[in-house]
Formats: C-alpha cells, sequence, structure tokens
C-alpha cells in the first residue's frame, strides 16, 4: 500500500500553497507559516509525485537557513514514519529518510559551486578548487589593481591616471578605495556597470523627474483654490513646454523651469507655507528631493559634468583590466569568491548540453526567501525553468518569500526581482499561481492592528521600484492564546534616560504584581489535555531591538544599573568583538613592544585590567621620547610602582622570551591561565559569549596551525586581515535558556519571534558616509564630485540610492513590529517643547516619525499626552468581514524605580570565585606530547614545521601523517572534533547522547552534513555503551575533560591536553579518544605506537597529584567496534621514563639554534 500524502490542517490559501501545479509564486507576509508550507509542499513532492529526492533542489540564502529547511523535512518525514502503520508505508517512509543525505538543499552559492565541480571542463574551472577567505580576497583586489595602474603609469596612459587622481581630489587612496568597491561584486562590474551618456542619459533622466514635479505642482493648484490660481497655472504651461520640447542644459528656454521652481519652493527645495499645509508630510518630502535635483540640473557646470563623465570612463575601462588580472589569478590559485560561483554558474547554464542535461535531471526547484535575490540569481533560476518557453521540458518552479520583508540591499539583495518574477509566473501560467499568505499565527489583533495603521501610511498601496505595496495584515491566533496586548510609546528627553526608561519599565512588567504581563506559553501543560497556557512575563520572554548594534550601549548601562540580567545576541562580526582585539593586541605586543596602541589595549584588558587612571600613571612616566611599553617598565621597576601595574609587568617579563617560541594556540592559552582574565570577564553580562568568542579563536589558531603551521607572526597578520575586511564571520554560538533579556539588531532578528518586543532607538535615522562614486542601475558608474565639486549625475545617482534605502528602512519598521507575539513597545528620544536645548524635530522618516504620524501624534502640541485610541478593521482572512479592533496606546515619559529581584524567579548560576594568579617564573622551551610524538617518529617534518615555520607541500604533509599515523584525522578533522566535543557534553552529563551531537554539529556549523551526524551519533553512542558495559561511567560526575596541565622538566616544561581527567576508587587517571581509522593494527599495536604520549600523560598526572602512586592510561578506539587499551605506570617507571622525555625535549631545544635544513 503506498503512501499518499496527507496534508496537515491548513488555511485554504497554505493548502493552494502546498498543493498547486508549478509554477508558483507565495507571498507570505510575517507569521503566516511561509516555511512550514515551503516543507509540506517538498514531502508532498515526495510522497505523492514519488519523486527521488535527488530530483529536488531546494534554495535559500543562508547556510543556518538551508540546515534548518532539511532538519524540519526530516522531521516531517520523522513524524509520518511514527504515524504509519502498514509496513509498505513503513518501507518507504524509511527509504525516503534514509535518502534524504543525497537532498540538495543548499545556497545558492553552495549549488553553484556543485554545478563547477561537476562540470568543471564546460565550465572551464579547475575540478577542484578552493574558496577565498576574505582577507585573500582584499589582497588580491588591491594586487589586480596595482598590476594595472603600474602598466599604465609605464606607457601611454600615465595623463589619464593622473586626471583620474586629480578628479578624486588629488587622492590616490580615494581612487583605490573606489577600484576595491567596484571589484568586490565582479558580477554588478560586468553587467551594471556602464557610463551613461550625458545628452541620452542625463537630460533623460532630469527631464522624468521635473515632469513629475510638474504633475505635482498641477495637483497643488486644484487643491489649492487661490486666487493665484490663474497666474501659477501660466507658470505651471511654460514649464510643461520646456519640458516636451527636451530639457537641454544651459538652454534660455529653462527660465520657465526655473520661475516654477521658485513659485512653489525655497532655494533648498522645501515646498513655501502656503502650499506645505494642504498636502501631506511625505509628498511634501518627495517634491522636495525632486525640486533639489531640478534645481541642480539649471545650474550644473556643464565643463564639470564633462570631465566626471570623461572619469567614469577611465574608471570603468581600469577596474575591467584589474578584473582580468583577477581572474586570471584565480584560474591558477584555483580558488574563487562566492560572486565568482555564480559568474561562472551563470555562463555555465549558457552550454546547451549542460543545461538540457539539468533539467532533465531536476523534476523540483524550491526556492525559500525569495526577496532576498538579486537579479544574477534569477537569472540563473531562468536558466533552469524558462517561464516563457512552453516548448522546453522544465522543472517545477515553487518560489516563496515576502517583499516587505527585503531588508538585506546592502548586500546585493534587490527587491525589485520579486515583483519580476510575479510578472512572469502570472504572464506564464496565469494570476492563479500567484498565491498571498496574509495571514499571521504570531500575533494579537491588538499588534495586528497597529501594525496595519501604522505601515499603511509607510507603504504605499501598490509596487513600483524599490517600493513595495502594503498588504493588509490578518490574524487567526486563537483567542485563548491571546492574553491582553499591551502597546506603548517610551520617550525620553535623551538617549540615557531612554533606556533609563525602558529598563525600568522591564522591571515593571515583570516584577510588579498589578502591572506585570501575561505572555501564552505553548510548553506549559493546558486544560483538557492541551498544551499551552498564560504566565507572567519573565526577562527571557523580552528581546530589545535596535536598527544598529552601536544603540545598544546605552541600554546595557541601563539594563545593568536596574540589576537585570541580559545577553547581546551573537551579530556583530566575530573578528571585530573586542575580546577577539585584546587578544589580537597582546600578539601584536609580543612583535613589537613599540606598538602603543596594542600595549595600551592590552593593559586595559580584561587581560590586566588596568584603569584609565592608570593607564595615565604610565604615559606619564619615563622619558619624553619613550614608547609606552617603556614608560611601562620603568614605572614598574621604580620603588613606588603600584602592585597591579608591577605584577602585570612581571608576568609579562616572564611570558614575553618564550613567546615568539610557542605555537599560536598554547600561548593565548598560558596568557589566559597565567591573568585574572576569567575572574574579570565573568562579571560581564556577555561572559558566556566572550569565553566561547575567545574558544572560538583558539580553534581558529588550531586550523591555522595544522594548514602548515605558520609562526605567531604570520597568525598574526591573517588577524589583522580578516579585521580589515568587511567582516561576515558571526560571533561563536552560544546556546542559552538563561533568564535574560535579549538584545540585537533587528537584521538579526529576522525569522525570530518573541513575546515581548522592545523597539529602540526609534527617533534614529540611518545616515552613511558620501561616497566619491555611485554606482546604480539606472545611471551605471557616476563620479559623485570633481574636486571636491558635486556633479550632477552624482546627485542623480544619491536621490536614487536614497530612495532604494529609505524604502528598505520602512520594511525594516515593518520587521521590528511583526517580531512580537503579545506585546510591542517602541522607545525614542524626543525633546520635550520647553527644553532648554535647541529643539530638533522629530525626524518624520524615523520610525517614532512613521509611527507618530499614522497615529495623528504632533510632539510640538501633543508632548505630555497620556495615551492615544487606535481603532482598526482586522480580518482573520482575507475574505473574510473585518471586526473592528480597539486598543490603547500609552504614551510613557517616565516611570519610578522599581526592584528587579521578582522579575527573576528562576535560580541564577553562581559567580565562582577566582583566586589570584599563582606566581611563578616561566623560562625555557615548553614541549607538547604532539611534538614529542612527531620529533621522535620524524625529525625532518618537526624541523620543517615547528622550526622553519614552512608551510608543508600538501603530497609531503599527507605523506608525514601516513608515516606517523596511517589515520586519516590526526589533524583533528571535522568528524575527529565533532565526536571530541560530542564526546565531551556526554561525559560531562549535560546532554543525552542525539543532543550532544546535535550541539556539536552546531558548535562546528555542520548541522546540514548528514554522514557527518550519523557517523558521529554512532561512534559516540558505542563508545558510551562500551564505557557502561565496563563499568567505567560510574566516576564521570567529577570528571575533567580537556584539562590543560604543564609541568617543570630542568629548565623547560611539559605540557598536554588529557581528553578526560577522572577519579575513580584507584586514584586519577586519564582517558584517551582515538578516533583513528581502523587498519590491520591491533589494539595492542596501538598502545605501543603511543607508548611516548601515554608516558607523558602518566608524568603530567604524577606531577598534578603527588600523593598517588601508580597511574592509569586508557586509549579508547572509538571507530566500532569499539575497544579499548590501558597501561598502568608506577612512579619508578615513570622516573625512567622521565629520563628519556627529558632527553627528547633537549634533542628539540637543541633544534632552536640551528638553522633549517630545509631552507
Amino acid at each position: 500500500m503506498a503512501l499518499r500524502y496527507t496534508p496537515p490542517q491548513l488555511t485554504t490559501a497554505q493548502r493552494r500553497a502546498v498543493t498547486e501545479p508549478g509554477p508558483l509564486i507565495v507571498s507570505a507576509s510575517a507569521g503566516s507559516g511561509k516555511t512550514r508550507v515551503l516543507v509540506e509542499r517538498y514531502v508532498r513532492v515526495l510522497l505523492d509525485g514519488g519523486v527521488d529526492v535527488r530530483r529536488v533542489v531546494a534554495l535559500t540564502f543562508t547556510r543556518k537557513a538551508a540546515a534548518e529547511m532539511l532538519e524540519r523535512v526530516a522531521t516531517r518525514l520523522d513524524r509520518l514514519f511514527a504515524e504509519a502503520k502498514h509496513p509498505d508505508e513503513l518501507l518507504q517512509l524509511r527509504s525516503l529518510r534514509e535518502r534524504l543525505v543525497s537532498a540538495s538543499i543548499s545556497t545558492f552559492h553552495s549549488y553553484c559551486s556543485s554545478l563547477l565541480r561537476r562540470f568543471p571542463i564546460e565550465a572551464k574551472v579547475p575540478p577542484v578548487f578552493g574558496e577565498l577567505s576574505a582577507a585573500d580576497r582584499l589582497q588580491l583586489r588591491r594586487r589586480a589593481i596595482r598590476v594595472i595602474v603600474e602598466q599604465w603609469l609605464s606607457n601611454q596612459r600615465r595623463n589619464e591616471l593622473a586626471e583620474l587622481i586629480r578628479v578624486f581630489g588629488g587622492s590616490y587612496q580615494a581612487l583605490e578605495r573606489s577600484l576595491e568597491r567596484m571589484l568586490s561584486s565582479p558580477s554588478h562590474l560586468i553587467s551594471n556597470y556602464s557610463v551613461p551618456s550625458l545628452q541620452d542619459q542625463l537630460h533623460s533622466v532630469i527631464g522624468s523627474l521635473a515632469m513629475q514635479l510638474v504633475h505635482f505642482w498641477q495637483e497643488l493648484l486644484g487643491r489649492a483654490g487661490s486666487d493665484a490660481a490663474e497666474e501659477c497655472a501660466d507658470v505651471i504651461a511654460s514649464a510643461r513646454q520646456v519640458l516636451r520640447a527636451g530639457f537641454a542644459f544651459g538652454s534660455d528656454s529653462n527660465d520657465a523651469l526655473r520661475r516654477a521652481l521658485e513659485t512653489f519652493h525655497t532655494k533648498d527645495g522645501t515646498l513655501r507655507a502656503k502650499w506645505k499645509r494642504i498636502v501631506d508630510e511625505r509628498k511634501a518630502r518627495s517634491a522636495k528631493q525632486l525640486a533639489e535635483a531640478v534645481r541642480h540640473a539649471l545650474d550644473a557646470d556643464l565643463v564639470t559634468e564633462q570631465r566626471a563623465q570623461r572619469a567614469a570612463t577611465i574608471l570603468v575601462e581600469l577596474a575591467h583590466a584589474a578584473l582580468e588580472v583577477m581572474d586570471a589569478e584565480k584560474t591558477d590559485l584555483a580558488a574563487f569568491e562566492p560572486d565568482d560561483l555564480q559568474r561562472r554558474a551563470l555562463a555555465l547554464l549558457d552550454n546547451d548540453s549542460v543545461r538540457s542535461r539539468l533539467r532533465w535531471e531536476i523534476e523540483h526547484i524550491l526556492v525559500d526567501e525569495f526577496q532576498d535575490t538579486d537579479p544574477i540569481e534569477y537569472d540563473l533560476l531562468q536558466r533552469l525553468v524558462p517561464l516563457h518557453d512552453h516548448t522546453t521540458d522544465a522543472p517545477e518552479l515553487f518560489i516563496v518569500g515576502d517583499p516587505k520583508q527585503s531588508i538585506y540591499g546592502f548586500r546585493g539583495a534587490d527587491v525589485r526581482v520579486f515583483e519580476r518574477a510575479r510578472e512572469d509566473i502570472v504572464a506564464a501560467a496565469g494570476a492563479g499561481h500567484d498565491i498571498h499568505l496574509q495571514t499571521s499565527f504570531r500575533m494579537t489583533p491588538e499588534l495586528v492592528a497597529l501594525v496595519n495603521a501604522v505601515m499603511q501610511k509607510a507603504m504605499p498601496e501598490q509596487t513600483s521600484g524599490y517600493e513595495v505595496g502594503y498588504e493588509e495584515l490578518c490574524t487567526a491566533r486563537a483567542i485563548e492564546t491571546c492574553p491582553p496586548s499591551s502597546l506603548a510609546l517610551l520617550v525620553g528627553r535623551d538617549a540615557i534616560a531612554t533606556a533609563t526608561l525602558v529598563a525600568r519599565h522591564i522591571a515593571r512588567i515583570t516584577s510588579t504584581a498589578e502591572q506585570q504581563r501575561s505572555v501564552w506559553d505553548e510548553r506549559l501543560p493546558g486544560a483538557q489535555g492541551r498544551q499551552g497556557g498564560v504566565r507572567g512575563a519573565l526577562y527571557r520572554d523580552i528581546a530589545i531591538l535596535a536598527r544598529k548594534g552601536s544603540t545598544l550601549a546605552a541600554y546595557v548601562q541601563a539594563l545593568r544599573a536596574a540589576g537585570i540580567p541580559f545577553r547581546i545576541e551573537s551579530g556583530r562580526g566575530f573578528y571585530q568583538t573586542q575580546e577577539v582585539l585584546d587578544v589580537l593586541s597582546f600578539l601584536r605586543l609580543v612583535h613589537n613592544r613599540h606598538d602603543d596602541v596594542a600595549v595600551a589595549t592590552f593593559l586595559r584588558s580584561p587581560f590586566v585590567g588596568l584603569s584609565d587612571s592608570e593607564l595615565v600613571q604610565i604615559a606619564t612616566r619615563g622619558r619624553q621620547q619613550a614608547s609606552l611599553f617603556e614608560r611601562f617598565a620603568t614605572l614598574a621597576q621604580s620603588t613606588d610602582a603600584p602592585p597591579r601595574i608591577a605584577a602585570a609587568y612581571s608576568m609579562l617579563a616572564q611570558l614575553l622570551p618564550i613567546a615568539t617560541r610557542l605555537p599560536p594556540t598554547m600561548l593565548v592559552r598560558l596568557l589566559v591561565r597565567r591573568t585574572q582574565w576569567y575572574q574579570n570577564v565573568w562579571s560581564s553580562p556577555r561572559a558566556e559569549q566572550i569565553i566561547a568568542n575567545v574558544e572560538k579563536l583558539l580553534e581558529a589558531a588550531r586550523q591555522f596551525e595544522q594548514q602548515g603551521f605558520r609562526n605567531l607572526l604570520d597568525f598574526v597578520e591573517e588577524l589583522d586581515s580578516l579585521r580589515l575586511v568587511a567582516d561576515t564571520e558571526s560571533e561563536a554560538a552560544v546556546i542559552s535558556d538563561d533568564n535574560v533579556v535579549t538584545l540585537m539588531t533587528i537584521h538579526a532578528a529576522k525569522g525570530l519571534e518573541f513575546p515581548i518586543v522592545y523597539v529602540v532607538g526609534a527617533e534614529q535615522l540611518t545616515s552613511g558616509r558620501p561616497e566619491p562614486l555611485a554606482i546604480t542601475e539606472e545611471l551605471g558608474v557616476t563620479i559623485a564630485s570633481v574636486e571636491g565639486r558635486e556633479t550632477l549625475g552624482g546627485t542623480l545617482a544619491r536621490q536614487i540610492l536614497r530612495q532604494r534605502e529609505q524604502a528598505e528602512e520602512r520594511r525594516l519598521l515593518y520587521v521590528a513590529l511583526t517580531r512580537a507575539k503579545d506585546h510591542l513597545f517602541i522607545a525614542g528620544t524626543v525633546e520635550p517643547p520647553d527644553s532648554d536645548r535647541t529643539n530638533r524635530p522629530l525626524p518624520s522618516e524615523s520610525f517614532l516619525g512613521i509611527i507618530s504620524q499614522a497615529l495623528g501624534i504632533e510632539w510640538e502640541s501633543s508632548y505630555g499626552v497620556r495615551s492615544v485610541q487606535l481603532q482598526g478593521l482586522v480580518r482573520a482572512f482575507p475574505e473574510e468581514a473585518p471586526r473592528q479592533v480597539d486598543a490603547s496606546i500609552e504614551i510613557i515619559y517616565d516611570l519610578p524605580e522599581v526592584s528587579a529581584s521578582a522579575g527573576t524567579p528562576e535560580q541564577q548560576p553562581t559567580v565562582p570565585v577566582m583566586t589570584d594568579a599563582v606566581a611563578s617564573t616561566i623560562c625555557g622551551e615548553i614541549v607538547s606530547a604532539s611534538q614529542l610524538l612527531l620529533f621522535e617518529q620524524s625529525p625532518k617534518d618537526y624541523y620543517r614545521i615547528y622550526r622553519c615555520g614552512l608551510p608543508a607541500r600538501e603530497d609531503q604533509w599527507q605523506r608525514a601523517l601516513a608515516r606517523l599515523e596511517r589515520e586519516e584525522e590526526v589533524v583533528g578533522t571535522l568528524a575527529g572534533q565533532i565526536i571530541h566535543r560530542g564526546l565531551e557534553y556526554v561525559i560531562a552529563g549535560e546532554l543525552s547522547v542525539d543532543a550532544a551531537i546535535e550541539r556539536a554539529l552546531a558548535d562546528y556549523r555542520s548541522s546540514a552534513h548528514e554522514n557527518l551526524r550519523q557517523r558521529a551519533t554512532q561512534e559516540v553512542r558505542a563508545t558510551m555503551e562500551f564505557l557502561e558495559r565496563n563499568g567505567l561511567l560510574s566516576s564521570t560526575s567529577g570528571a575533567l575533560i580537556e584539562q590543560p596541565i604543564i609541568m617543570p622538566l630542568g629548565e623547560h616544561f611539559l605540557y598536554g591536553v588529557p581528553d578526560v581527567l577522572i577519579e575513580t576508587a584507584m586514584g586519577w587517571e586519564i582517558w584517551d579518544w582515538k578516533t583513528n581509522r581502523r587498519d590491520e593494527r591491533s589494539a595492542e599495536d596501538w598502545l605501543v605506537y603511543y607508548h611516548t604520549q601515554l608516558e607523558v600523560y602518566g608524568l603530567l598526572a604524577a606531577s598534578a597529584f603527588p600523593l598517588q602512586e601508580q597511574f592509569t592510561v586508557r586509549l579508547i578506539l572509538t571507530r566500532p567496534p569499539v575497544a579499548m587499551v590501558h597501561r598502568t605506570l608506577r612512579r619508578a617507571e615513570l622516573d625512567a621514563a622521565r629520563a628519556r622525555i627529558t632527553s627528547l625535549v633537549e634533542g628539540i631545544v637543541r633544534t632552536a639554534a640551528e638553522p633549517c635544513p630545509l631552507r
């Protein structure tokens, strides 16, 4: 009996989206079940169509989203399997679930990469290629620019280059930055970076803008009923006649257009008062922008415009030449950047045979978050699914997204692509293939009424260009799940007062009995066997959202002062976080003690923790020309040295002489343990995130070493490069259910929901830095200014960009408002009318300005009003009649301080007691067990890697590994790391095996790798069962996981990090996991092979536990069948081992003074 797809409970629109044949485009409003629809359609295709999972391609825009999609499909199939009764159904579902590991669910970039790897000859790429890091991409661009500039300087183009530099204000750096920007997106350089014709393009654009202005003036005249209507009508008619004849720079006929401008506008473009009274604020702003552009055109200097055009032509030519150099070098390196993957995949799909083969192989293409696409990605889809060619047998296309949530224009997303796809699909298949999901299951009716009231004012009715038409939001959330919603505006006099007000409001709604808000919690047991119930608000229900991360600083201080626990969600770039910069400052100090910035940063960091006054003390000591480190040394060694400064200098004086001889991981570990870093960071609300980020940096350092064991200076340069480029690397993921308030940016919150949301910084506007170069699809490349003088092309291009940014800002407001489930609060700064300071009006384009206009609040006259009423009509579904929803929006200006203690009913983690650092002296060499093993087995490889700092060639490195281990994972490949981490979580008693593997996969961003999940789960489960059968799990509650141990060995130090250090009835013993590939060697053979490592661990344990007489070291081989061998070492045996290991260490030390024999 074949299994048939039975859809779950869906709305009519959702059911159509799941079952209608394609092509299909679905516009899904916030909270309308978009992801659920996509997953159900995917499952229906597999079950009803009997389609092989490999013939379905699902695409999205982030690896995280792809992993979540795969997980949801797997969960849905697992649920169907659990519900199935018939053997045939069970067999079919099991087969589908097993084949899901080969599902093509990925990002656009990953899919393009897979196409190029599959068809390397047709794509003209190496069969094996890598992806350039952000740092490598930056250096490649700079090299290419230098190559072309040097070529131009050496031939007849020197004068053109000189003119280009003059246009950029005499700054070569400004020219280079503009070229780097153009080269950062090669696909757009090829498709859009044209240079407009001065006559054709600029005249056309100005004429179009001026005609829009004329139509607006005519509309004003129709509303005014003024006595001067006849005179104004003549002015408008004259201006229209000029434009119909065609606008031309410097023409005498332009005087009529100038007179019309003076009639309706002031010199800065603002509407004159008598006209401004009869038009709404939004139209007045638009008219001002148009007037500014037209006035600039009337006053334009034709010579300057021609010069700018010539410069743009030269610049584009220069950029294309540099792009050719880049492409050639990328081919030589066999490495590409993400943009190249799409560009080359698009070219590959122009190959008829490749395109035909893929169309035959793929039956369905499903695209999620389609509002985030760019034109190239849509072109890729059109190559595979030619919507207008009905004669071609092509895959079925399903697209889902919400153009109202398109907020990634800064990453290249173009919201117009969604409307273009909609028009193409409707033209190809009819209007019935355009489905709209307008019903939200997230928000209460009061919240929906507010969102509709605000966004219907902020967004137009119809989509046009970058403006997305607003679609009424409905709500079908069950009434019994809707607690009474609270809506409020929190208004402060300044940023600090507003942040304090928000903190007090949070304390009020979570801890004051009569004010505590209720939220719906689906996890609570409900009545009559149902799940869910209402409870009081907790801190973890609350999210504070801001458009900019910098806005959150004031709220961090306010929450801390109020005693409210919080955490800042990952969102900043990893390499820009303060803790990473602190480590980098230390590493830079190691190489250059005269780097005053690095020294000051390190001394101020939690590693040392000096105060500003102590830094001033240091800066005022010593001779005038001395560096900061020299002044630091002078003060630290004086008789009146403050204790903390003296202690910090003593620590550095011991650490710096050996620092350059240590691998980066060991050096940073040693620094952390030699200072009070843990004690200093633990009091931070970001403590968990800070520690996770430093661990992630150490993991990056380990990978850096494993890729060639380059020296410390190389690692510093790598970090510096990564810090300088546009950083997309996120902070380390920290998974926490702690009862804390979450702070994050609106962009980071997209796709999430919270019972209670505060949108803060609502009075702010986003203001970008003016660039000397403006790039738009409409005008191509335009030089914004010539030697500091603004050009008309620059003005027009910036106006286009400003309109695009403002439209995206309004969509960002929609995203912010729709994150809330139960309660919504908007916080912003408004200066009281009686303020002593210069009154700055609330920007009308700000979030608070838009909301205030929608609610009819004019702060000049309404300041002090305590509430406004909102009446809205809200539907459950678009086809149903609306019902009236009344809501009161409170306006709060001040609140008394409230104790925050009642808001934390759950026990918070106690702060561990940290002791001061133990005073000791460090000198000599620090040698690890891994170094000893490598030196003993292959001195030549040791020289190459540790002494010469040479990145071993891949073939030599692999042969060295083969000689040493005959295994595939000695350098800690991903599978081995995940297995180690999973065992760590399970042994620590934190998680079950499945949960531990999921956490480990998340740690290494590998949740989508089903083969890794299966292998890691199998090995960890088999290992735990083996340990249980052998009675070894009874003592794991107090086990120390990856505990570093360091001991003196003569003048040197021995260092090791055992996987598990565990106390049993016989004393402390060590476990070491081995994830090696099993070969013909027996477990006993491995014991012999690892004898040096076992002896090192035995010596370290003997040093750590001096009263214990014997020590057991176990090797646990995790590859099934799991095996275990051990060696018990008595102190007498360890004394002999100590002598042998000391001899090896001395051999290593001797190599330090020898020149590298391989150079």
